[in-house]
């Protein structure tokens, strides 16, 4: 189930990417399709492996604020053309960008 979902936030957002208007939103698209990837990836791994291999943590960087930003603008834009609870996740994932961002202007505390 959970690796159906970050497959289909995958496609959502390559989808995004190749019909995004500057080079900037497409970048912003693509760098989330590759997470989406990663964390499709890393539940498979759960689901077939959960007892043999520890499962490495996705981390996002603590100390870059541009990139945060980058990534509240696109969950912002996403969170503007969809609806209903799909809204609302994206709305949740721009506040927590914000706030790591904030975290990193100051830095880390």
């Amino acid at each position: 189930m959970e690796k159906s979902y970050w497959l289909s936030r995958k496609r959502s957002s390559v989808a995004n990417a190749a019909s995004a208007g500057s080079a900037e939103a497409r970048l912003i698209h693509l760098d989330l399709a590759g997470r989406y990837s990663v964390k499709a990836a890393l539940a498979g791994a759960e689901v077939v492996a959960a007892s043999v291999a520890p499962i490495v943590a996705l981390t996002l960087p603590e100390d870059d604020s541009p990139y945060y930003e980058r990534l509240e603008i696109g969950a912002r834009w996403l969170a503007a053309r969809t609806g209903g609870d799909e809204r609302d996740a994206h709305l949740g994932m721009a506040d927590r960008y914000a706030r790591l961002g904030r975290t990193a202007t100051r830095g880390g505390r």
